[in-house]
């Protein structure tokens, strides 16, 4: 095999020699470093350091003696050096040869220095019998090897429905909401399956060269959680499934079915007043003065006449609302309707709609009037965040419209008791500590002191809770301050916007323009 420069130490009766064995072709030659680190080693003292310099700046291929100290050294064993990997996954050694008066190493001899220089694991026994045979020096050749922690794999939850909230309709190519296809709910049958959970699997431990365990990485580790009602868990608790007919949705972490109500017709004298702990599906009308109330989502498929919808979820209306004026839709999220006309309607989401004609309309997040026609008319629209529409107002006439973007009312009610309640409590903190102050001055150690620092803590601590809730919704409300009113087509003579309490009038007709706060002004900028 091909053999790296090598040396050989030689005792004669005048002093130390050094032998020097040239590589092989392609091979690496001797370094003064290795050698010097070597001698060292071994204790050889006095060594012409210039002369080995010299002669190893001159190696060739012929082997060359060079004379190192006039005092001669006692005999040297074969002697190993042992390099480690990094991860102590690996171990190579380099054998250095006896002085012409030292002995060769035996099998046994060798692992002893491997286990002395920390090598106790995953020893390659026939790299060592192959060498015995063909003993090559200064060269690397790998020793041992470890085992390397098995991988682990993290647990994984597949979920067979849409785990997410967020809604926006789609349209069809004419621009209208298409109705067919919104995909509200998740709609599940007895015995479809919900979620899979893949468990964690926790790979074995390694092992280094030096004999110490490395821990596999802990693996994330999830389960299933549902709701008791409507859902089975499979015995090994890997599998989710639906016992009901209904809808599945995620609430916080946890996999629920709700029933579903389903009314064949209208909502009228032959069903009274629909209250539901689910959802309801409406195929006909809701008539005038009755009301529907469910937790979950409402959707009608008629029109919805002079009625109350209340809803804990969505409510979609496929034919929209003429409420005359009494009319009245409250729900928790988005609210979904081919037309809105004379009605209130207030959403904890979006609001979206073909049309709205003299309306009022409050929504947590946003209005979204842009599909066609797009017509706003009439009445007040007030979102949070943004307001979207085609038209706006109307050519024929001045029609009192107005569209408002900003902090919810209720927002900033909240905010301005919070205030009240912060200059009440901090009053109350005044007054106890100087209470406090008496006496610790009169009975520092009387029941008295005692009961006053304790309601003082006690009030310390709700006020630094009432400063995190105050502080969370000032920057929401400030936050607010950025929406934006967009109108797309036309926005008519007569419309009032209002952004963060700044209004502005529209006193000619604009064309494909957006509203925004700047400063303390409302600005108009194009589209």
């Amino acid at each position: 095999m091909p053999q790296n420069a090598y040396f050989q130490l030689t005792n004669k009766e005048d002093g130390l020699y050094i032998t020097l064995f040239p590589p092989d072709i392609g091979e690496r030659g001797l370094t003064f470093f290795e050698l010097n680190m070597y001698l060292t080693g071994i204790k050889a003292e006095r060594i012409n350091k210039d002369m080995l310099k010299a002669a190893l700046a001159h190696q060739s291929r012929k082997v060359t003696e060079v004379k190192l100290s006039d005092a001669p050294i006692q005999p040297v064993t074969e002697t190993l050096s042992v390099k480690m990997s990094d991860d102590k996954l690996s171990a190579v050694v380099r054998v250095y040869s006896p002085s012409n008066d030292g002995r060769t190493l035996s099998k046994t001899e060798f692992v002893e220095k491997l286990a002395a220089a920390g090598v106790k694991f995953g020893v390659i026994e026939e790299a060592i019998d192959e060498w015995m045979i063909n003993r090559r020096y200064c060269s690397d050749f790998l020793i041992a090897e470890g085992i390397a922690a098995e991988d682990s794999t993290d647990a994984v939850i597949e979920y067979h429905f849409n785990t997410e909230h967020e809604f926006r309709p789609t349209t069809d190519e004419k621009g209208n909401i298409d109705f067919h296809q919104l995909n509200l709910l998740n709609q599940v049958d007895v015995g479809d399956v919900l979620a899979v959970l893949t468990p964690a699997y926790e790979g074995t431990p390694g092992t280094t060269v030096m004999g110490i365990k490395i821990p596999s990485k802990k693996p994330l580790r999830l389960r299933l959680k549902y709701g008791n009602k409507n859902i089975e868990l499979s015995e090994d608790e890997c599998v989710l499934t639906s016992t009901a007919t209904g809808h599945v949705e995620m609430q916080l972490d946890k996999v629920v079915v709700h029933n579903v109500y389903t009314i064949k017709g209208d909502v009228g004298p032959a069903t009274g007043d629909v209250i539901y702990d689910g959802t309801v599906r409406i195929s006909g009308d809701v008539l005038s003065g009755y009301a529907v109330n469910a937790t979950g989502d409402i959707s009608v498929n008629g029109v919805v006449e002079a009625a109350t919808l209340i809803a804990g979820g969505r409510i979609l209306l496929a034919k929209g609302i003429h409420g005359e004026g009494k009319g009245s839709i409250n729900a928790f999220s988005d609210v979904v309707a081919k037309f809105i006309q004379m009605s209130t309607v207030f959403s904890g989401g979006t609001v979206s709609s073909n049309s709205i004609l003299h309306s009022k309309i409050l929504a947590k997040n946003s209005i979204l009037v842009d599909f066609r026609p797009g017509l706003v008319c009439g009445g007040e629209l007030k979102a949070k965040t943004l307001i979207s529409a085609r038209v706006v107002g109307s050519s024929t006439s001045i029609a009192n419209t107005t569209l408002e973007v900003g902090p919810d009312p209720s927002d900033t009610e909240d905010f301005q008791n919070l205030e009240k309640l912060l200059v009440e409590k901090r009053t109350e903190q005044r007054r106890l500590r100087l209470i406090s102050g008496d006496v610790n001055r009169s009975t520092p150690l009387s029941s008295k002191t005692t009961d006053v620092r304790t309601q003082l803590s006690i009030l310390d601590e709700e006020i630094d809770d009432l400063l995190t809730v105050y502080r969370q919704l000032k920057l929401e409300i400030s936050m607010n301050s950025k929406g934006k009113i967009t109108v797309s087509d036309v926005v008519y003579e007569g419309t009032r916007v209002v952004i963060s309490d700044v209004s502005y009038y529209v006193h000619d007709s604009l064309a494909t323009c957006q509203f925004m706060k700047k400063g303390p002004d409302v600005n108009i900028f194009s589209l």
